[in-house]
């Protein structure tokens, strides 16, 4: 009975295993599959979206680990909207598997790719990924980049907060000393804030002051 459902409609068949119903490997593996060929069909963000939100159910449950396998091998597919869907939901299953096939997404050529890579080696906080997540620092796409400083502050490295306090010397203070100084501090209190911005700016501007 449930297997000739799973064979019909991926995003269903993928609901019922998420609710742990037991069925063969090959079954399960062939389910999982035909989800993460789902984003080649579609491009409306919605569908997207709910194939990503599917995906997540997976964590913590019987299916995790072939789920997490399944998405280690679309990482590598041809289809850019493939290896994004896998991207972007790896980092929940906290697999350490996932670090080194990630640290290479975040060289790949679409920016969404390193974008979605960067976010999930982010929720990995696997400290091998600082080094590589400082080159996506000045990358240009701006999105890579608050997506590269946002897991810096996750993995709360000091190599981070030298890297990212330079930047916010060479830049203007606004918007991204709020993050340095979340990384440096823990929090985010506005009249320390305030006042960084004000040393910030008659380091950059001294003939102003």
């Amino acid at each position: 009975q449930y297997e000739r459902l799973l064979c019909r409609a991926p995003l269903m068949a993928a609901r019922i295993l998420a609710d742990e119903v037991r069925v063969d490997r090959a079954t399960a593996q062939a389910v999982i599959a035909d989800l993460l060929r789902l984003p080649t069909a579609s491009k409306i963000p919605s569908q997207m979206a709910a194939i990503i939100s599917m995906l997540s159910r997976f964590r913590g449950t019987f299916y995790s680990g072939l789920v997490t396998e399944e998405l280690l091998r679309s990482l590598e597919d041809a289809d850019w909207r493939v290896r994004w869907a896998a991207a972007s939901v790896l980092g929940e299953f906290k697999d350490p598997r996932a670090v080194e096939p990630l640290l290479t997404r975040l060289e790949d050529a679409d920016w969404r790719l390193r974008w979605a890579a960067a976010r999930a080696l982010g929720q990995l906080k696997d400290r091998r990924a600082v080094e590589p997540l400082l080159t996506r620092l000045e990358d240009a796409d701006s999105d890579v980049r608050k997506a590269a400083m946002d897991a810096l502050w996750e993995l709360k490295d000091s190599r981070a907060v030298k890297a990212l306090s330079e930047i916010a010397l060479r830049r203007t203070p606004t918007g991204i000393l709020g993050r340095v100084m979340k990384l440096v501090l823990g929090r985010d209190p506005s009249d320390i804030i305030a006042r960084a911005q004000d040393v910030l700016f008659r380091l950059m501007y001294p003939a102003a002051t």
